[in-house]
């Protein structure tokens, strides 16, 4: 396995290679631009790979009342995607990056660290004021032709909101088959598949605690994320069969693969159901995954 990260654009992993493919995504309609702290991410900066998402994904101004006596403004997909990452050390197969939070006093690490066909992702949070906070993963893959997407049949989960002739589908609790036959017709072809028929596109997360694994199965290959579900409860699944695109250019089809820690894209919509994290300054907080090919 062979990765490549640009701590400069946000510490993002601009490429994973492994078994003769690469894994990630990468937005052929969007340049490089200069990196601008508050600005729309998505118009701008989306140009794959992974991302780290922290505290909100979706921009927020959250209240004094339920951010610790000051607001919260979170720029959109967070305080990290934008700022440059100091590098901490790197050697042994293992890189360490963190980066100073902007709309709250917080510190943020990441650890990846390789160990043969596994790619371990280790994170820190510590911080000196209290506020609430969410966190994911942000891996966007392609939807190269004879890829499949495997979760248990039986997993439940909520369709947070759907586009395309998948619209009617928002605000759904499903099992992940049901959606699976939704989505191909009722046929058996992958849920990934463009001849899926008209495009579209949905945001759905598993249940708490549902899922461990979702796999990403190609001819040749597979890629499997792993969680522990006490600490990261939640996948989020982004699923773009080229019924959106966020920079004005043509609709384009990826799948983004979210290990995260709420249900939720908005931080004021966690907040309010309860399942918002909230940082202790006197605590270190720390989870992790691994992604294995």
């Amino acid at each position: 396995m062979r990765i490549a990260v640009d701590p400069k654009r946000g510490g993002k992993m601009h490429s994973l290679q492994a078994r003769g493919r690469e894994w990630l995504w990468n937005n052929p309609h969007l340049p490089f631009h200069p990196m601008r702290y508050g600005v729309n991410w998505v118009k701008w900066f989306d140009t794959g790979g992974w991302d780290e998402v922290f505290p909100s994904v979706s921009p927020v101004d959250i209240s004094p009342s339920n951010a610790g006596g000051t607001t919260l403004k979170v720029p959109d997909h967070g305080d990290l995607v934008t700022q440059p990452w100091s590098v901490d050390s790197v050697a042994d197969e293992r890189v360490v990056l963190s980066v100073n939070g902007r709309c709250a006093p917080f510190r943020f690490q990441r650890t990846w660290r390789l160990d043969g066909p596994m790619l371990h992702s280790y994170y820190e949070l510590t911080g000196t004021r209290s506020f609430p906070w969410i966190w994911a993963a942000h891996p966007q893959f392609s939807l190269a032709n004879g890829l499949q997407l495997d979760l248990p049949a039986q997993t439940p989960v909520l369709i947070r909101f759907a586009l395309g002739k998948m619209r009617f589908l928002t605000g759904r609790h499903l099992k992940w088959e049901e959606l699976h036959a939704f989505c191909t017709d009722g046929t058996r072809r992958s849920i990934l598949d463009g001849q899926n028929g008209e495009p579209w596109a949905l945001k759905l997360f598993t249940e708490a605690s549902s899922c461990q694994t979702v796999k990403l199965r190609a001819p040749e290959a597979e890629l499997a994320i792993n969680l522990d579900t006490k600490t990261i409860p939640h996948f989020g699944l982004w699923i773009n069969s080229g019924g959106w695109s966020g920079s004005e250019s043509a609709p384009y089809r990826n799948i983004v693969i979210e290990p995260t820690t709420a249900a939720h894209d908005s931080l004021a919509e966690a907040i309010l159901d309860g399942s918002a994290r909230v940082l202790n300054p006197d605590k270190t907080y720390s989870w992790s995954f691994t992604v294995k090919v």
